[in-house]
């Protein structure tokens, strides 16, 4: 009820507390090791010839699952394919936007 008793190598004894076996909640030991089952622990306190034992602390870290993320728009940038202006260096383009500002000024 309150954890299991583990043999360690060298025919030394320590206890898992119920807290101590997994990550999600144990209502009874037995549905997460049986007698006889090999299991890691890692040693979290000795005092005199009691050993505190940890399970879950000796497993390796879950990662998180983390979601897919969303597909990619095919152009983040709105539609500046389509106008044909993506193309040259950033000199041509401000020569062209200058071009196409004082053409548009102009009727005004």
């Amino acid at each position: 009820k309150f954890g299991a008793f583990i043999e360690l190598p060298g025919g030394m004894v320590g206890l898992v507390h119920i807290s101590e076996i997994a990550d999600t909640y144990v209502k009874d030991v037995k549905d997460f090791i049986k007698e006889g089952d090999s299991v890691k622990v890692k040693v979290l306190n000795v005092a005199g010839k009691k050993i505190g034992l940890s399970i879950k602390q000796a497993a390796p870290p879950k990662r998180p699952e983390r979601p897919a993320p969303p597909p990619r728009a095919a152009n983040p940038r709105g539609n500046s394919a389509n106008r044909g202006d993506n193309v040259g260096s950033l000199d041509d383009k401000i020569a062209r936007f200058l071009k196409e500002s004082d053409e548009r000024m102009q009727p005004l």
